[in-house]
């Protein structure tokens, strides 16, 4: 799955506001700690836990806007919580309430062997993604 998130303040021309948003400080092949700390390199958090065993790294072949994207990848079906996120202490921005546009995109691809990809949640809401 390649993700890039992306926070735009207002205008025609408007700038990136989140440090790394599109994930270009590491370099291709980089592993994200899994361990629920934000990530000193790239100022984003990974976790994944109570059974959610899974990765992210940084992949050219996830990249949307850029030579790199975010690949996430889950081990396991089990129950669990995973995320990629910025919401710890060390990892946080703030950003004032005037300069806040939100723009979410997600790129999803299945790196896997079954032509049927794995249920796709997103929100509670689940789909299931015929690639």
């Amino acid at each position: 799955m390649g993700l890039s998130l992306t926070l735009l303040c207002g205008g025609v021309f408007a700038q990136n506001l989140l440090t790394n948003g599109s994930f270009e400080l590491d370099p291709n092949g980089t592993p994200y700690p899994n361990n629920g700390g934000a990530d000193s390199r790239s100022g984003w958090r990974f976790f994944a836990v109570a059974g959610a065993d899974g990765s992210a790294t940084v992949s050219s072949a996830a990249a949307t806007d850029g030579s790199v994207g975010i690949e996430l990848v889950r081990f396991s079906t089990g129950l669990g919580d995973s995320a990629l996120d910025k919401d710890t202490v060390a990892a946080r921005e703030i950003i004032p309430k005037s300069m806040r546009t939100y723009k979410f995109l997600v790129d999803v691809k299945d790196g896997g062997f079954l032509v049927v990809s794995p249920i796709f949640g997103h929100w509670g809401a689940v789909r299931r993604w015929l690639l």
